[in-house]
Parts: C-alpha cells; structure tokens; sequence
C-alpha cells in the first residue's frame, strides 16, 4: 500500500482511510531488497495508488533500477492519457477493480461503470489489463453477467477476491460451492484467477 487516500468509499475496502502514505526513497530501498532476494514483482496498491504524488517517477525508477515487475492496482477512474503514458513501459499489468454491472457498480464506487470502461479500452492498447472482482453475497450472483463486460473490455485474467472481513470470509458454504461451481463451468473458457487463500 503506497498510502491509505482513496476518494471512493467502496463498503467492502479493508483500507485505513487515512493520510498516511510511503515515502519515495523508502520504497524503492525496500524494492531494491526484495529484487536482491529474488523476488519477481512488486504490487502498488493502497489506498488509491493514482493518488501517490509522483507515481509514474516511482515506477520508472523501481523499473530502471532493479529487475522487479510492477503490478498497479486501482479503481481506474484516474487513468488519464497522461499518467498512462507516463507508466508505459514501466509497468507489467495494471489491475483494474469492477465488482459488478451496472447498477451495482455505481453503488459501490459511486461513479458510472461507462466512464470506467471508456478509460480501460485506452489502457489495454499500452499496458497489459487485468480486472479484480470482490465476490459476495451481493455480486456472486451476477458473475455471469459481469463476464460479459469484461469480455468485451479485453484483460489478461480475471482475479477473483472472496470477501473478508475481520480475517475471515463472508461468503456461505452454500455460496462457496455455487463459486466453485460458477468457476468450473468457465474456467477453459476465461483466464480465471482465485486468490491463494481461498484455495
């Protein structure tokens, strides 16, 4: 987490909403390390990692200086033709957060779906795509439909986070096997991605 900011108040965010954030030289020591031992890729998220003052600096630096990738996470509603050709070539992936279709959407992320899917069809023509998706209650249901969406978006895979709260997931066995099952019906047919600890 590169600092806690978020301008989204999303009721699922596990993130602090405060003030705090890493400084620049902290950062790129720690990536510095973690290159030294081997490790493959960094992931910058937060907090809204858009919002880190010099962001696209960070990222050259981590990329020219050590051997890591760079992973982004975001909400994606600050992905200007600017900043994304600032991170270009400096960046494997970003990963864009879409929890649901419309309207579930807007009433999570209080902004459009259409806005965001305007700004994705610039990002995929520069830097690899890949969309998150917090499964719950309320959005495992519209899997299918969100599938669509993302479809048509174009993405490297879809990663699937079951939701937490307070260290322990929130879905049901009922709803973990209709997961299960959702996941087994598609997973030759989309790059599907499940976190580790729901394996």
């Amino acid at each position: 987490a590169l600092l806690n900011s978020c301008d989204l108040r999303c009721p699922f965010c596990y993130a602090p909403k405060t003030q705090h954030r890493l400084e620049p030289e902290f950062v790129i020591d720690v990536c510095k390390q973690f290159a030294a031992l081997g490790t493959l890729e960094v992931a910058f998220g937060g907090g809204e990692p858009t919002l880190y003052p010099g962001l696209s600096d960070l990222c050259r630096r981590i990329w020219t200086e050590t051997d890591l990738g760079i992973s982004l996470t975001t909400h994606g509603h600050h992905l200007t033709d600017q900043l994304l050709e600032e991170l270009t070539g400096y960046v494997s992936i970003i990963r864009v957060s879409i929890d649901g279709p419309e309207p579930i959407y807007s009433a999570f992320r209080a902004r459009p779906l259409a806005d965001l899917l305007r700004k994705l069809s610039r990002v995929r023509r520069r830097i690899p795509l890949g969309i998150n998706t917090v499964v719950n209650s309320m959005t495992l249901p519209l899997l299918d439909e969100l599938a669509q969406t993302v479809l048509e978006v174009g993405f490297v895979d879809w990663l699937l986070l079951p939701e937490t709260n307070g260290g322990a997931f929130t879905l049901t066995e009922a709803e973990w096997q209709r997961l299960d099952r959702w996941i087994g019906d598609r997973c030759e047919q989309i790059p599907l991605r499940v976190t580790a600890q729901a394996v």
